[in-house]
């Protein structure tokens, strides 16, 4: 489990169970980082789901104003980053400021998996209604975080920063997504998605682009 301090992150396998709350192959447990949230429901797919959607335009989702995937560099800078935020409607969950959970995930083969470290964040809302983790009296004991959901943002991305290097060719990325070490180097980059926007889902994850001669 990757950990960021002071973010709370939860063991991917709480809660126990959801089974008692009619989860199904539909509902996977919340913890479950190998699967997305259909953008255009509360359908689930498998970790490769977005590969389905290769028009865009096919993919937008009809019933959302906002909303998608974004690629950006390691070298956002932190006013850049709100406003994609806001454009992408990413934001604390209306009247419940820092009642999010956070589970997390290291990979063990990144250049298949292309990530090195993600996120996932989910609204006590999306606990109880989307993924039937709970039922609704339960939640009262749900944690809240001491950041905001764009401070543990930012603060992923400096702490990936740190730990990989924000340069061409970082040696502790050699490699690593599939680089030659001369023609093609691997430089740290991110990914940021919005899973629901109705239940405030998000996924962010660390990765790196081949920079090419």
């Amino acid at each position: 489990m990757f950990n960021l301090p002071p973010v709370i992150i939860s063991p991917n396998d709480w809660p126990q169970s959801n089974f008692e709350l009619g989860s199904t192959n539909y509902r996977p447990h919340p913890g479950d980082l190998s699967r997305f949230l259909a953008f255009q429901g509360q359908t689930h797919f498998g970790a490769g789901y977005h590969e389905r959607y290769n028009n865009p335009m096919l993919a937008a989702p009809s019933s959302e104003a906002a909303g998608g995937t974004i690629y950006f560099h390691n070298d956002v800078r932190r006013e850049d980053l709100a406003g994609a935020l806001h454009v992408l409607d990413i934001k604390d969950p209306p009247g419940a400021p820092k009642k999010f959970i956070v589970y997390s995930a290291i990979s063990s083969k990144p250049g298949k998996e292309q990530y090195l470290r993600q996120l996932r964040l989910i609204s006590h809302f999306a606990m109880i209604y989307s993924f039937n983790s709970m039922r609704e009296n339960e939640a009262t004991g749900l944690p809240t975080q001491e950041l905001s959901l764009e401070e543990v943002i930012w603060l992923f991305i400096q702490n990936q920063r740190e730990e990989w290097g924000t340069s061409f060719g970082s040696p502790k990325l050699e490699g690593v997504f599939g680089g030659d070490g001369h023609y093609a180097r691997e430089e740290l980059s991110f990914g940021l998605q919005v899973e629901s926007d109705c239940f405030r889902v998000y996924r962010l994850w660390s990765r790196a682009w081949l920079v090419h001669k």
